[in-house]
């Protein structure tokens, strides 16, 4: 089965460096992330996450992952892939 990791970096004060890979982090893609997007979310984290309802980390866990994805659906398209990849590989074990 293939892992679609994903790791955050820092690029300057405006932007979150977004690099992805599936079997070698030697051979990552990367995109850039403007940190404007996230703005309200990253003020409610630092006032103190923890001090939320349950239902909070349900819209949060979801504006992120859009945040993630783009406009251009980019995210949604790489789990796609993997998806149909291991669907298809336990398909023919079957």
């Amino acid at each position: 089965m293939k892992i679609l990791h994903l790791d955050l970096k820092p690029a300057g004060e405006d932007y979150i460096e977004l690099r992805f890979f599936v079997d070698n982090p030697n051979q990552y893609k990367s995109r850039s992330l403007p940190l404007a997007e996230i703005a309200d979310l990253v003020k409610k984290a630092e006032e103190g996450y923890h001090t939320y309802l349950p239902e909070d980390y349900v819209t949060t866990g979801q504006k992120l992952y859009h945040w993630l994805d783009g406009s251009d659906r980019f995210l949604q398209g790489l789990i796609d892939k993997y998806w149909r990849e291991t669907n298809q590989i336990l398909s023919y074990l079957n």
